[in-house]
């Protein structure tokens, strides 16, 4: 069943069963109340009868001494004695309430004395001891009446007198109130039916809305969003639902973007080994098949060596990427000025091939590191710098305490810098600024992803300042340092 009729159906029912319930409690509740209010008049009547006979009895008894009849003649079971109650029972008649109370008194065996009931004996009195009083309630068709017994001790001898009540009225009451109360329920289940209809379209709209996106979702259709309706947890629902989508967008475009920084840098790689090994096949074939000048050998043996050592290079750096993330390497310490001075032999160089001023400023210092990987960070960082150059290009590397006994080596140049919206992601791998300048200088997008994991195995932190057209600071900061004493 769908949540529509679930809603539609369950508002409806909670809504008339409520309504029926509590209108069918309140009006067995009245009719409970006015039958017990019936049941204690007739009580009532039974009893003012009962003692007015009493006293009638009493009256005609006197009367009767007082003519010289004796007791034993109306006492005994006998006519007189009938007679004496006869007389009694219709003087109290006709002077309580002018015949409009009528009763009938009978023995203990149900034998009536008198009546003036004319329906017959309802048997309640066999079922009544001498001290007790009772009712029963006989029902014919649509007529209803209350019969009420209670005792009447004459001497040794107990009589019983019962007197009737009219409850039709009552009955009839009762019953034009359930006509009404399920007129009104029909009535009712009607209204609610129509208001409960639009209500589970209000309440189910935002979860269709909800199912239809996330089938478009489900699709392919990343930027579909559900439309959040109202603040309820239904709102919040679709709510979070939109945070899920717009997270899921952004996890599957960053996705995207590293399948094509790695498609990119497949093509790359493949273009860096086809063309040199094209070269480097075409030149050894030329030494092999022809006799050239020593010139002409050394220049075909040099371009050979250079691209050999060129993809030498390209190959270590991959390797050592995918090593990095799997190993730890044990760091010792080591002075700051034998690490500078051992990068400032191997970069010293190409920076003069360069043409750029290279200068090396170094406070003391007893680095935890890593030599060889450390090196690589510095020669990786000086490369960098000096491929940004232009003319009067300056590159110095520099190497001062920090705060809280950190130390910090850092590479300054005045190249061209990086744009804002790149620093963030140059240290990703396969990622590059400038892919045509990066390709015709030897690069692939994997030197600074390579000095962030290597910096990161030193427990430091690697950050690049920069501005474009003015130069760049990268930064290596590391904690945990010891200060040189000599």
């Amino acid at each position: 069943m769908k949540f529509f009729w679930k809603v539609f159906l369950s508002t409806l029912f909670t809504a008339v069963f409520a309504f029926s319930a509590g209108s069918f409690l309140l009006i067995d509740s009245q009719f409970r109340s006015s039958f017990s209010k019936e049941v204690e008049a007739a009580y009532t009547e039974n009893s003012l009868l009962r003692r007015s006979l009493h006293r009638e009895l009493e009256t005609l008894q006197e009367t009767y001494s007082y003519k010289g009849v004796p007791a034993s003649q109306y006492e005994a079971d006998g006519a007189p004695a009938s007679a004496l109650l006869r007389a009694a029972a219709l003087s109290v008649s006709g002077s309580i309430s002018g015949g409009t109370l009528p009763f009938r008194l009978c023995t203990a065996e149900g034998n009536p004395v008198f009546s003036q009931l004319p329906s017959p004996s309802s048997g309640l009195i066999a079922g009544l001891t001498p001290e007790s009083q009772g009712y029963v309630l006989v029902s014919s068709g649509h007529s209803h009446t209350l019969h009420i017994a209670g005792p009447l001790i004459l001497g040794e001898k107990t009589y019983y007198l019962e007197n009737t009540r009219e409850v039709s009225d009552l009955f009839q009451s009762r019953d034009s109130l359930y006509r009404t109360f399920l007129l009104l329920t029909l009535a009712l289940a009607a209204i609610c039916a129509v208001l409960s209809f639009f209500l589970s379209l209000r309440l189910t709209r935002p979860v269709e809305i909800l199912s239809a996106a996330t089938r478009k979702l489900a699709q392919g259709d990343l930027s579909r969003r559900a439309e959040v309706r109202s603040k309820d947890e239904l709102g919040g629902l679709a709510e979070d639902f939109n945070a899920m989508a717009s997270q899921l967008e952004q996890n599957v475009q960053e996705l995207k973007k590293e399948a094509r920084r790695r498609e990119e840098f497949t093509a790359s790689f493949a273009h860096e080994l086809k063309t040199p090994l094209t070269s480097m096949i075409g030149y050894a074939d030329l030494l092999r098949s022809r006799s050239l000048g020593e010139k002409d050998t050394v220049l075909c043996a040099n371009y050979i060596f250079e691209e050999g050592r060129r993809l030498e290079a390209l190959s270590m750096k991959l390797m050592e990427l995918i090593v990095l993330q799997k190993q730890a390497f044990p760091l010792r310490r080591i002075l700051a000025s034998q690490l500078f001075s051992r990068v400032e032999a191997a970069v010293r160089p190409s920076m003069e091939i360069a043409g750029a001023r290279f200068s090396v400023v170094c406070e003391e210092a007893e680095l935890p590191l890593e030599p060889d990987l450390m090196q690589t960070v510095c020669i990786n960082l000086l490369d960098n710098a000096r491929k940004s150059l232009g003319q009067n290009g300056a590159v110095t590397l520099l190497g001062h305490w920090g705060p809280e006994d950190s130390y910090t080596i850092a590479v300054q140049d005045n190249g061209k810098g990086i744009p804002a919206e790149d620093l963030n992601k140059i240290t990703e791998p396969f990622y590059m600024v400038d892919k045509s300048r990066a390709r015709a200088q030897g690069g692939a997008g994997l030197g600074l992803s390579l000095c962030r994991s290597i910096v990161l195995l030193h427990g430091g932190e690697l950050t690049f300042e920069s501005t474009p057209g003015k130069g760049t600071l990268a930064a290596v900061h590391l904690k945990e340092v010891n200060r040189f004493e000599s």
